[in-house]
């Protein structure tokens, strides 16, 4: 196993945990908001934002995610990544169905609903 980026210290190398079980990582690391929900979504790319500290490994094919709370979540594939953006979506966003919005439309049409004008 490859070692996340964030990881930084030998203490957090020995120590490093990393669960697949989607609910029960959520249970810890849910998404407070639409923001936290987009970057979760943006988490499983590769990106880290918000709470969310994301490393990818392109050789392996895996991304790590290390939300707020306890240990890092790891998507070992390509089927488990796909799985958890539609779980993201169903639970935080509008659904992944063919009605709803792509995720970046829905942030933006999000953020514009919040603006106080």
């Amino acid at each position: 196993m490859s070692v996340p980026a964030w990881v930084d210290s030998l203490t957090d190398a020995v120590t490093l945990v990393l669960v697949t079980d989607f609910i029960e990582w959520l249970s810890g690391n849910e998404p407070n908001g639409f923001e936290d929900a987009y970057a979760l979504y943006k988490a499983v790319e590769g990106e880290s934002m918000g709470p969310y500290k994301s490393t990818k490994d392109d050789a392996k094919g895996h991304v790590y995610i290390k939300g707020p709370e306890g240990p890092s979540l790891a998507l070992v594939s390509e089927k488990a990544r796909e799985y958890f953006v539609r779980l993201i979506r169903r639970r935080y966003m509008d659904g992944d169905g063919p009605e709803a919005m792509a995720p970046e439309g829905w942030y933006y049409f999000m953020h514009s609903m919040s603006k106080d004008d």
